[in-house]
């Protein structure tokens, strides 16, 4: 059956591998902890890379809002010139040359030229350094 020494050699081979398992764990446990120390010492050579960072990022960020409100500037001021064009065109249609003059100064806009036919007129203005033109036509029926 089953003697003494059957069951030493099996008590043998169990610590054997339990010993084997134990040094398989030591060995990853220690892998690991390189690991972890190549891992630290990545993180401390990046320490001052946010110190340095910050500054270009709050840079470029105040470098694009000023382009942006700049952009918003140039777009109202076209905007305000073409609308002081545009009124001028339609006024100079209804009262001709001098009531568009007139509505063109009201909006704060210098005329430069204005052509008026029976039928259409042609109005040119400066606002804020900005030029802009409008016709306007008289409808067929109107």
């Amino acid at each position: 059956m089953f003697d003494r020494a059957d069951a030493c050699e099996a008590s043998r081979e169990h610590r054997a591998d339990a010993c084997e398992a134990t040094r398989e764990h030591r060995a990853d446990a220690c892998e690991a902890t390189q690991g972890n120390r190549a891992e630290v010492a990545g993180r401390r050579a990046q320490r001052g890379s946010a110190v340095i960072l910050m500054p270009l990022v709050l840079a470029g960020a105040i470098v694009i809002s000023v382009v942006i409100v700049h952009t918003a500037r140039i777009v109202q001021a076209r905007s305000r010139a073409q609308h002081a064009a545009d009124a001028a065109a339609l006024a100079a249609l209804v009262e001709g040359a001098d009531g568009a003059a007139r509505l063109a100064t009201a909006n704060g806009a210098t005329v430069v030229r204005i052509e008026v036919d029976d039928d259409q007129a042609f109005v040119e203005v400066v606002r804020d350094g900005v030029h802009a033109e409008a016709r306007a036509e008289r409808s067929p029926g109107g």
